[in-house]
């Protein structure tokens, strides 16, 4: 059997098989999180097999949080030893892990069992989320891919709920669990998953990966200690200090590392670091308000096993619903608002709960709060992507990654052991309150003095991410702008019928700037002066355009509108995401087609009458050399490739008062390794003096280079 290549648009060739590789990926990854929530169903059941304490039994939790937390590492291994290989590793050692902690003998080694089960996660989330992303290049196929990777996270909590229900009778089998499904997940991945991996030196920030281990187990010992020599305790403020310490050296480390092991510019931006504080948060009262309503459940109202699990079905049902439905809308309303939505409603489930009594039940308070926290949480959780690895460098997709679901394990650490603590100093302060005997109505209405304490300590935490996503996240990015009338395009009838040919042009840095200062929209509706008078004047017939390095869109769009067929690439998701915003505005959506390449080794397929690459650069690790021939490679018999070389893709060395100079015109040929079909014209290569954003002066020397291509 053959097998096909999908495209989008002509010379983009979609990955056939990346669907089959959505659903192995997915499948992977809903078992991290069925292990989440199979864990809380099961955790009185080995709490009391096992005789761990109140004080310590967020452990169980937390020490996988913090494992996951500290292997940020991951996100950077993912990146550079392959994200195939790393999600392959991340699969089978996850399964080795949680047959290790099934069969551990006292909380402790339960306690290990769980940290090893995070070092993997810390692997296979990461390179979960970076396949999927490099493997859907079309952007509204990417927005659909993370809704699928959505709602089934949110099925893998229904099922690690009910599984949990089922499995309680002997709780070491819900640790066991995972070891089938990861395997079968291993070997499906092998013949799906296409490998990949970013360029680059393969460094990695080993001090950065102890201190902030070291820090966050600091920190949520610290909160731990609390819970059992309270908050006077000399011990509760050495750890917290210390670990708030460790975490402050971790952030300078990294400002000084050459290959940091979060680089600050990943959550520096506004945008990303408000999707990712707001994430933290909301996964600290997520995890905190499930583990105390477990006991709720399962102690107050004395739910068997199975029941739990059942109770918690309209909570994941409401994820999955979510995540299905919010999908297309994060498109149409952009992912800020979608964020702010869901958390909105999970704030109202939230203080729902506030109003659970002994007496109460379970339908008039908790059924309608789970459903009003699952529809939250899952509009929240399909958004988040999309501003988490918006716009983000190919070099860092695994970091980024990696952070979504770090943030959510250090939310997972921390709430619980935060709300842990709460509400042992809730119940501790209730009974000695209490004037005569500690009968077991004594104990549970403490008990659930307590929750409601977590309850309103868990709405807080949503409150706060709410107003995270609100004032620090400023993008409200739509892609269902109503097109305007596009401009007519010139009839190719009353132009004089010309040969097209191979050009490379230039432009000076004067024009540059004043092309951004006068933009009359976001979108840049104005092209390059040089490609537009080459188009007007060597191919004016419209045909098939590559777009190389599309930028803002201005190029790209301009084309669009005289009648050309684009297909615009880029590495980056930003630059595409303005194209297709600009076509929509301009009314040339079906002849504008974004798509993103790793320009080094999955170069468009297909030949072009005209191929763009004006003020075309590349990041240090992609050889510009080879990309260009590959460039010149694409142009169709007849065809026309512009590039521009200019100050600006020499990384602005000019505006900092150095001289700059591209290869001579010769040396670009030469470079270019073009045969005897290329005829050069026009070639030269100007020199001008260009004046910096501050004042600094620079002698520029650019090309302006043309070659033809008879056949």
């Amino acid at each position: 059997m053959t097998a096909t290549t999908e495209t989008t648009s002509p010379g983009i060739a979609l990955d056939p098989r990346r669907w089959p590789a959505l659903t192995v990926i997915s499948v992977a990854t809903l078992m991290v999180v069925l292990d989440a929530s199979i864990i809380n169903i099961a955790l009185p059941r080995a709490q009391a097999d096992l005789q761990i304490s109140d004080a310590n039994r967020q452990w169980a939790v937390t020490a996988y949080a913090l494992a996951f937390d500290g292997l940020l590492l991951g996100g950077r291994i993912v990146d550079f030893v392959g994200r195939k290989r790393v999600f392959m590793i991340g699969l089978v050692g996850f399964a080795l892990a949680s047959m290790v902690a099934g069969v551990e003998p006292n909380g402790a080694a339960l306690f290990a069992g769980r940290a090893l089960q995070g070092v993997f996660a810390a692997l296979l989330a990461p390179a979960a989320l970076s396949l999927i992303a490099v493997t859907f290049t079309d952007g509204r196929e990417r927005a659909k891919a993370f809704g699928v990777y959505g709602a089934l996270q949110g099925a893998g909590g229904a099922v690690g709920l009910i599984a949990g229900g089922v499995l309680t009778a002997n709780w070491r089998w819900c640790l066991f669990v995972n070891t089938p499904i990861a395997l079968a997940a291993a070997l499906t991945a092998i013949p799906t998953v296409r490998e990949s991996r970013a360029e680059g030196p393969r460094r990695y920030d080993v001090p950065g990966a102890v201190l902030v281990t070291t820090g966050l187990i600091a920190l949520v010992r610290g909160l731990t200690h609390a819970a059992e020599g309270g908050w006077s305790s000399a011990l509760t403020w050495i750890l917290l200090a210390a670990g708030a310490i460790l975490l402050v050296a971790f952030v300078a480390v990294e400002r000084r590392s050459s290959h940091p092991l979060l680089p600050l510019r990943v959550v520096l931006d506004h945008d990303r670091g408000g999707t990712f504080l707001a994430s933290l948060l909301t996964s600290a009262g997520m995890f905190g308000l499930m583990l105390f309503l477990t006991y709720h459940l399962q102690v107050n109202l004395g739910y068997q096993p199975l029941h739990p699990g059942l109770a918690f079905l309209p909570f994941s049902v409401g994820i999955i619903a979510a995540a299905t439905l919010g999908a297309p809308l994060v498109a149409r309303t952009g992912p800020k608002r979608l964020m702010a939505a869901g958390l909105t409603v999970t704030l109202v489930g939230s203080l729902w709960l506030v109003m659970v009594k002994a007496t109460s039940g379970y339908l008039p308070v908790i059924l309608p709060a789970m459903i009003l926290t699952g529809l939250g949480l899952g509009v929240f959780f399909v958004a988040l992507p999309n501003t988490a690895l918006a716009g983000i460098d190919p070099s860092d997709t695994g970091v980024a990654s990696a952070m979504i679901s770090t943030t959510q394990q250090i939310g997972g650490a921390i709430g619980p052991a935060l709300l842990n603590t709460l509400y042992i100093s809730a119940l501790t302060g209730f009974l000695t309150d209490h004037d005569g005997e500690i009968t077991r109505t004594v104990r549970l209405a403490g008990y659930l003095h307590g929750y409601r304490l977590a309850f309103v300590a868990s709405a807080v935490t949503f409150g706060l991410a709410l107003a995270a996503i609100v004032l620090l996240i400023k993008k409200h990015t739509r892609t269902d702008v109503q097109p305007t009338p596009p401009p007519t395009p010139s009839d190719p009838a009353t132009v004089d019928e010309r040969e097209p040919a191979m050009s490379i042009g230039s432009d000076s840095a004067a024009f540059w700037e004043k092309h951004y200062s006068g933009l009359d929209d976001q979108w840049g509706t104005k092209p390059n002066a040089v490609l537009a008078d080459l188009v007007t004047t060597l191919a004016p017939t419209p045909g098939t355009a590559l777009d190389l390095g599309c930028g803002h869109g201005g190029d790209a769009i301009w084309l669009a509108t005289r009648g050309w067929n684009v297909t615009a690439v880029d590495i980056s998701p930003t630059a595409l995401q303005r194209v297709a915003t600009g076509a929509r505005a301009h009314g040339v959506t079906e002849r504008v087609h974004p798509a993103r390449h790793d320009l080094a080794h999955d170069f468009p397929e297909g030949r072009f009458d005209l191929v763009n690459a004006s003020y075309f650069h590349t990041p240090l690790d992609i050889p510009r050399e080879k990309v260009l021939r590959r460039a010149a490679a694409a142009v169709a018999p007849g065809g026309l490739l512009i590039i521009v070389e200019h100050a600006s893709i020499a990384p602005w060395s000019w505006q900092a008062g150095e001289d700059v100079r591209f290869p001579h015109p010769d040396e670009v040929l030469a470079s270019l390794e073009l045969d005897d079909s290329w005829t050069p014209e026009r070639c030269h290569a100007p020199r001008r003096t260009a004046t910096g954003p501050e004042g600094q002066r620079a002698t520029v020397t650019d090309n302006v280079l043309t070659v033809r291509r008879t056949s």
